[in-house]
C-alpha cells in the first residue's frame, strides 16, 4: 500500500474528508466538565487518603491503649506475685519462728526434767547410800554385841 500513488483529488473533496473526520462536536466543548470529574475524583481520593490516614490513626491508637491496658495487668499481676510472694515469706518465717519457740520450750523442759530426775537420783543416791551406812553401822553393832543368847548366859 505504501508504493501506491495516492488516489487524484478529484474524487474526494478535501471538504468531505474534513467533515468526516473532524466532525465538530455536538455539545459545548467538555472542559468543564472534565474539570469537574477531575475535581470530583481528587476530593474522592483526597477524603479516601484522609479516611485511611484517621483510620490508620485510630488504629494506632487503639493498640497503643491495647499495650497500655496489656502493660498495666502484667505489672498488677507483678505486684500481686510480689505480695504473694512476701505473704508467703512472712508465713514462712511465723511458722520457723513458732517451731523454733516450741523447739525451745521443748528443750526448757526436757533439761528442767533431767536435772529434777538428775536431782531425784542423787537425792535417792544420797539416802540409799546413807540407809546403807545406817544398815552397815546397825550390823556392825550388831555383830559387834553379842547376841541375845550370849547375852543372857552372861548375864547368868
Amino acid at each position: 500500500l505504501l508504493h501506491l500513488p495516492p488516489p487524484p483529488p478529484s474524487i474526494y473533496a478535501s471538504e468531505l474528508l474534513w467533515k468526516q473526520r473532524y466532525q465538530p462536536p455536538l455539545h459545548p466543548p467538555l472542559h468543564h466538565a472534565i474539570a469537574d470529574d477531575y475535581l470530583a475524583a481528587a476530593t474522592f481520593d483526597r477524603e479516601r487518603h484522609e479516611r485511611l490516614l484517621r483510620e490508620r490513626r485510630e488504629q494506632e491508637q487503639r493498640e497503643m491503649l491495647e499495650k497500655q491496658q496489656k502493660e498495666k495487668e502484667r505489672e498488677r499481676m507483678e505486684r500481686e506475685r510480689e505480695r504473694e510472694r512476701e505473704k508467703q515469706e512472712r508465713e514462712e518465717k511465723e511458722r520457723r519462728d513458732q517451731e523454733n519457740a516450741a523447739s525451745k520450750l521443748v528443750s526448757r523442759h526436757f533439761e528442767e526434767s533431767l536435772r529434777l530426775a538428775n536431782q531425784k537420783t542423787s537425792l535417792y543416791n544420797r539416802g540409799t547410800y546413807l540407809q546403807r551406812e545406817r544398815s552397815m553401822s546397825w550390823s556392825l553393832l550388831n555383830s559387834l554385841a553379842p547376841s541375845r543368847q550370849e547375852h543372857e548366859r552372861l548375864r547368868a
